[in-house]
């Protein structure tokens, strides 16, 4: 006998894993932390990108009202053509020119960091999925785990109850 009065038997192969399984934390708990702190970089990431959107955004208006203006200068300048002075009017077609450029550069850019959130709002989605799908399945394969060492302690528990009985059976006997 034991310390504890009872038999010290080794635990069968079955109910070897339950000790590590019931000792081990939460699937995944510093990983999830981790993973979660990777999510929030790349969504704080992504509003930097919007904030870059808005900026270009904010300066295409201001080439909208400018150009407006231009126009409007534009057809006080054309009236001017007819006493044959055409130097102001170039000048203000080379300043439209000058915005329609820029504004081609502005919206280029914009796809660009547009086509960025998007691939990067998808990879977050994708990552968060899955370590969703990762961490179920590791808390299934723990969960089959302890079913199959739960079911192993049950036939071990009636087994033990047959031998039990079996023993005080010989012992009334006797």
């Amino acid at each position: 006998m034991g310390p504890t009065g009872r038999n010290d038997v080794d635990p069968p192969p079955a109910l070897e894993g339950v000790q590590v399984q019931a000792d081990k934390p939460l699937p995944t708990t510093d990983d999830t932390r981790v993973n979660v702190d990777e999510t929030v970089e790349a969504i704080e990431n992504l509003k930097e990108r919007m904030d870059r959107i808005d900026e270009i955004l904010e300066f295409i208006s201001e080439v909208a009202d400018e150009t407006n203006m231009l126009a409007l200068n534009a057809g006080i300048e054309a009236s001017k053509i007819e006493d044959g002075d055409t130097e102001g009017f170039q000048v203000i077609a080379e300043e439209v020119k000058t915005l329609a450029e820029e504004t081609r550069n502005a919206t280029s850019e914009i796809e660009t960091i547009s086509t960025n959130i998007r691939n990067g709002t998808n990879e977050a989605v994708n990552d968060l999925l899955y370590q969703q799908a990762a961490l179920a399945s590791m808390m299934d394969d723990d969960v089959g785990d302890l079913a199959d060492a739960a079911r192993e302690l049950r036939r071990l528990l009636a087994q033990l109850e047959i031998s039990e009985r079996r023993e005080s059976t010989v012992t009334v006997e006797n």
